[in-house]
C-alpha cells in the first residue's frame, strides 16, 4: 500500500521485486548489433582518417557573452534536503509542487513556501504525474541508469488514501506517458514512451473493459522521450506526435 500521507506518518511501501534476466543475451538475441564485421580494418581506418583530416585544429572560442543576474527572481531554499541530490521529477500543479526523488524512492508534495506537506514511497525513478479527480496517474522508471530490464510501471495512486494500484507493469524505462481516449470507447488509453537502453518500444496501451491494458507498438525502436496527444489535422479525432532520442534523432 502506498498513499501520500503526511510527514508525520509511516509511508513504508513494500514492493515487488522483479526477476533478473540475462541482459547479454537478450541484447544477441534482438540483433541489434551485427554478429560479424561488416567493414574491414582498412576502411574503418580511412572513416578515421577521413574524419581527423576534417576535423577543425582547435575549438572556435566565443567573446562578447556577458552574465547578468536575473533580478526579477528571488531564489527560496525548501527545508527538505536529499542527498546526494537525485530528482528525477519535478512539476507545478495549481499551487502544490511535486517533487520525485531516485534515491529514496519517494514522490513529495510541497506548498508554495517548499514546505513539505505529504510524502509517498513508491519505486525508483518517478518520471511523470498526471492528475485526474479522483488520483494521480504516476509513471516510475524502475531503473534511473541505462537498462532493458522491464521494471518500469505505471501506477494509480488515490487522493483519498486507498491503496496504490498498478495499470501497467513490465515497462523498459518509461520517461513519459499521456492519457486519452485514443479509440473513441469511453475509456482511458495510456501512451507510453519507454527509453530503454537498446531495446524499448513506443506505443498506446488500450484500457480494456475489465481495467487491464493492452500493448499496441507504435514503433519498435528505444529512444522515445516525450509525447503529445492533441487533434492536428483537424478531425476531431486524437493524433499522437512523439520526440524520439539515443541515436534516432527526431519526431
Amino acid at each position: 500500500m502506498s498513499v501520500l500521507m503526511d510527514v508525520s506518518q509511516d509511508s513504508t511501501f513494500q514492493y515487488e521485486v522483479f526477476g533478473h534476466s540475462d541482459p547479454i543475451s537478450s541484447v544477441k538475441n534482438s540483433a541489434i548489433f551485427a554478429g560479424s564485421q561488416k567493414i574491414s580494418p582498412e576502411e574503418f581506418e580511412a572513416i578515421a582518417r577521413y574524419i581527423i583530416d576534417e576535423a577543425p585544429g582547435s575549438l572556435y572560442a566565443h567573446t562578447g557573452i556577458k552574465s547578468e543576474p536575473l533580478s526579477q527572481f528571488e531564489v527560496v531554499i525548501p527545508q527538505i534536503n536529499l542527498s546526494p541530490p537525485s530528482s528525477t521529477l519535478l512539476q507545478w500543479n495549481s499551487g502544490k509542487i511535486f517533487l520525485g526523488d531516485v534515491h529514496s524512492e519517494s514522490l513529495f508534495l510541497l506548498n508554495r513556501d517548499m514546505e513539505v506537506l505529504k510524502q509517498a514511497k513508491l519505486e525508483e525513478g518517478i518520471v511523470d504525474l498526471i492528475e485526474t479527480p479522483e488520483a494521480y496517474i504516476i509513471c516510475t522508471m524502475g531503473s534511473f541508469t541505462p537498462s532493458d530490464q522491464p521494471r518500469g510501471k505505471i501506477f494509480s495512486l488515490p487522493k483519498n488514501g486507498g491503496r496504490v494500484k498498478t495499470l501497467i507493469d513490465k515497462l523498459i524505462r518509461p520517461v513519459d506517458m499521456k492519457i486519452a481516449d485514443l479509440n473513441q470507447d469511453g475509456r482511458t488509453d495510456i501512451v507510453v514512451c519507454e527509453f530503454g537502453k537498446w531495446q524499448a518500444t513506443f506505443g498506446w496501451w488500450e484500457q480494456q473493459a475489465d481495467g487491464t491494458f493492452k500493448k499496441n507498438i507504435l514503433r519498435k525502436m528505444p529512444g522515445a522521450i516525450a509525447a503529445e496527444v492533441t487533434d492536428m489535422n483537424g478531425d476531431q479525432l486524437p493524433d499522437i506526435t512523439a520526440l524520439f532520442g539515443q541515436g534516432d534523432e527526431g519526431v
